[in-house]
């Protein structure tokens, strides 16, 4: 033999000691690791007006830690794609989706029935898609005397949440889903964004 190992689909490395030259020793490809578990998120970017509030990702990231944290996620890989948009494109998917013709702050759509359900053991579980509008963020922002970037933490965590079943369709429900964004929003040293008044409705 010419002392070269041939891999045809398996691995090979060439045998120690005296018969190096004359064997080769199969081994076994490594097999692909489970993916991670946790909730990651997939930022689009689709208006250069973002670039006024910097990089989100580390952000986004530590706010998708928390509210996996928080809402006590099964121990699988949950990944969202997050965009960062305009008013009219959102205004857009509210009319299509919605059938409201306006723009709105966030909207959320959820990919799975239930987290109960939720078991993917060879791949990462898609939880839905979370868009943002730029705009309305910037307004809202000034008119509530915050920082824009802590209205967008805020928003996007509304936006998670929903992907997970939460919702404010009753006071009830709302009431929840207000308790574990304050809480999450807290981590990070951002103020409660329902102390002075009732934003419920104006969130999507």
């Amino acid at each position: 033999m010419n002392g070269n190992c041939h891999n045809s689909g398996v691995g090979a490395r060439k045998a120690d000691g005296p018969a190096a030259s004359d064997a080769c020793v199969a081994v076994a490809a490594e097999p692909e690791p489970d993916p991670p578990p946790g909730l990651f998120v997939d930022i689009v970017i689709e208006d250069d007006g973002w670039a006024a509030i910097g990089s989100p990702d580390d952000l986004v990231a530590r706010l998708a830690q928390l509210a996996a944290l928080e809402i006590q996620l099964p121990d699988e890989r949950f990944e969202a794609a997050l965009a960062l948009s305009t008013d009219a494109r959102v205004q857009t998917l509210n009319r299509d989706f919605r059938g409201k013709d306006t723009a709105t702050n966030v909207l959320s759509f959820p990919a799975m029935d239930s987290v109960a359900g939720a078991r993917s053991p060879e791949s990462a579980i898609f939880a839905g898609d979370i868009i943002v509008a730029r705009e309305t963020l910037w307004r809202e922002a000034e008119e509530r005397g915050i920082g824009v970037r802590d209205h967008f933490a805020h928003l996007t965590v509304h936006g998670l949440l929903h992907l997970f079943g939460y919702d404010h369709l009753t006071d009830a429900d709302a009431d929840v889903m207000e308790q574990h964004e304050v809480a999450i929003l807290a981590k990070l040293g951002i103020a409660d964004p329902y102390s002075e008044e009732d934003t419920y409705g104006s969130l999507g």
